[in-house]
């Protein structure tokens, strides 16, 4: 995807989550951890796309009203204090609980979760097996709003002659 942006997309290079302005495709070069306390000035739909890891150490309730997009070339690291994100998050591999073997605390995903490779699902259990550990509500409209910066656009016309 990272190709494909580059060549297709208009890309800007952040090195801080305070740099986020406006509906745009980002790119953070390294490795990034996010908490609510980073993302509270952000006001608008993005894509960040992170070349390397993301790590999330705690909800991101301030995106809850926005469309957002975390791509992550490397791991996505979910922390255990994580109990909901909102957004589509796509990575090479998950980590359901980056800071521990085994915890309890259930995760909500509201939106989308995609992982190139298996997702460890046994690091979330929760005592009560009546109830998931892990619960993913497909959203689509962070896609629909985010579908202009996602995708490319291909118009075709014909003349009808008479």
């Amino acid at each position: 995807f990272l190709a494909y942006v580059k060549a297709r997309k208009f890309l800007t290079t952040i090195t801080d989550i305070s740099d986020i302005s406006g509906k745009k495709i980002y790119l953070h070069v390294g490795n990034l951890a996010l908490s609510n306390a980073d993302v509270t000035s952000i006001a608008d739909d993005f894509v960040l796309i992170v070349q390397g890891n993301l790590t999330i150490s705690d909800n991101l309730t301030d995106l809850e009203d926005q469309s957002v997009a975390f791509i992550a070339t490397g791991g996505l690291n979910i922390e255990e204090a994580v109990d909901k994100l909102h957004g589509i998050y796509w990575a090479t591999a998950v980590d359901f609980a980056s800071d521990t073997t085994l915890t309890a605390t259930p995760l909500k995903i509201v939106g989308n979760i995609i992982s190139k490779d298996p997702a460890d699902l046994t690091k979330r259990v929760r005592a009560d097996e009546t109830r998931p550990s892990l619960f993913v509500t497909l959203d689509m409209s962070p896609y629909l709003d985010l579908l202009p910066l996602l995708s490319t656009r291909i118009t075709e016309q014909e003349e009808l002659a008479q």
